[in-house]
């Protein structure tokens, strides 16, 4: 296969993972709001599922706005609210995503999570979400070059 194949390969697998991590906040979302009595609990889960596609900030927005919407609503408990979206950023980023973007990517998760935080050094949110791919991409360019030191003269 062609740089490009493997590339287009891993890009499409970023993508889906992307996806899988969005649908995983919301059925968690869904879950914990509808058992907890939470005001729009589905629209507050939609919205955190489509906020997860933008690193760092969507998540934050999305604390922001059910949190928000919870305290204008009346709702009596916004602070367990709080504490779940902390627990949960967490558990997001320290284990599904690592290992969903494992799977998408073929990136070890130590890997991934390092290069998240690098990339969001270097270039903010933009550089957290295309940290992941950066990092396929230059994995895709060292193993080319690890197979053409390899193979015999």
């Amino acid at each position: 296969a062609s740089v490009r194949d493997e590339a287009q390969r891993i890009l499409a697998g970023y993508v889906r993972a992307l996806l899988l991590l969005s649908l995983v906040t919301f059925v968690a979302w869904s879950v914990v709001y509808l058992i907890a009595g939470v005001p729009y609990a589905m629209v507050m889960a939609a919205i955190g599922a489509a906020l997860e596609f933008i690193p760092v900030v969507g998540p934050l927005a999305a604390g922001v706005i059910v949190v928000g919407v919870s305290v204008f609503s009346g709702y009596a408990h916004p602070w367990l609210l709080v504490a779940f979206v902390i627990a949960w950023r967490g558990i997001q980023d320290y284990v599904t995503s690592p290992l969903v973007m494992k799977r998408g990517v073929d990136v070890n998760p130590a890997l991934v999570i390092g290069g998240i935080i690098a990339g969001g050094e270097i270039g903010g949110p933009t550089g957290m979400f295309l940290s992941v791919p950066v990092i396929a991409a230059l994995r895709i360019v060292w193993r080319r070059v690890r197979a053409a030191q390899d193979r015999p003269r």
